[in-house]
């Protein structure tokens, strides 16, 4: 099996806008499809900068604040979650795996 990695570039400056106006700084977590990882790892450091406490969480051997499928990380230390992807599949396996949380959709 071959797997081929897409990166879909967005305009993270307005994702990191977005936040800034709709969150007030403290814990958050990041997720997202593979798609957007990149993004995510990129705004992290910008966000920590502005004051948030980032947590990308991580379910092996998945990268870093990956969502895929039915396979979704356990976060532990945010009650808000910023969800980077389209469509609500991977996002509510999110939400199954920690039904406590706020989830909030981006894209």
């Amino acid at each position: 099996m071959l797997y081929i990695f897409v990166d879909i570039k967005i305009d993270s400056l307005h994702l990191l806008n977005t936040i800034e106006k709709n969150f007030e700084k403290g814990p958050l977590a990041l997720l997202s499809t593979i798609q957007f990882v990149s993004t995510i790892q990129q705004i992290a450091s910008d966000l920590q900068n502005l004051g948030y406490n980032i947590e990308i969480p991580q379910a092996k051997p998945l990268s870093p604040g990956e969502t895929l499928g039915c396979t979704s990380p356990k976060i532990k230390n945010s009650q808000r979650v910023v969800f980077i992807g389209d469509g609500r599949f991977h996002l509510e396996s999110a939400m199954i795996a920690n039904p406590t949380l706020e989830f909030f959709r981006y894209i």
